[in-house]
């Protein structure tokens, strides 16, 4: 199994109040084999959050940490993957959330959300644990 690293950063200052930018670094680990297993669906993410202010300089402070999971619904529908599996069978703490969200035959969105939300792809961000410690 290949796995691939990547860094996103997403940055935001509010000159107003703290002159503050914050980022989020953070990996996620994918399968990049041909033949596909259903848990290759789950991808956990584990990241840092960084604070840089005027106070500090150019230096970014570690002000938290993010703990997550991307679970890609749809990608593993379109792998023939059973919607048996992808609500109960991959990983025991997202069956809730698929017994919630999504129709249990059809692998969708239920229409209640779909209607509300206008919801059109099935991967689901599950933030396990976000911490920002204070200044």
């Amino acid at each position: 199994m290949k796995i691939e690293k990547e860094a996103a950063v997403s940055r935001k200052t509010d000159e107003t109040k703290t002159n503050m930018v914050a980022s989020i670094e953070f990996a996620v680990r994918a399968s990049l084999r041909e033949e596909y297993v259903d848990a290759d669906f789950v991808h956990p993410i584990l990241g840092r959050v960084f604070a840089k202010s005027e106070d500090l300089g150019d230096e970014e402070e570690d002000a938290g940490y993010i703990k997550a999971s991307l679970v890609q619904f749809g990608e593993g529908m379109d792998h023939v993957i059973s919607t048996d599996r992808l609500g109960d069978g991959i990983e025991g703490s997202i069956a809730e959330y698929w017994e919630l969200l999504f129709d249990l035959e059809t692998g969708y969105w239920r229409e209640e959300i779909q209607d509300e939300y206008e919801a059109s792809a099935s991967d689901l961000l599950i933030i396990d644990c976000m911490e920002i410690r204070p200044k």
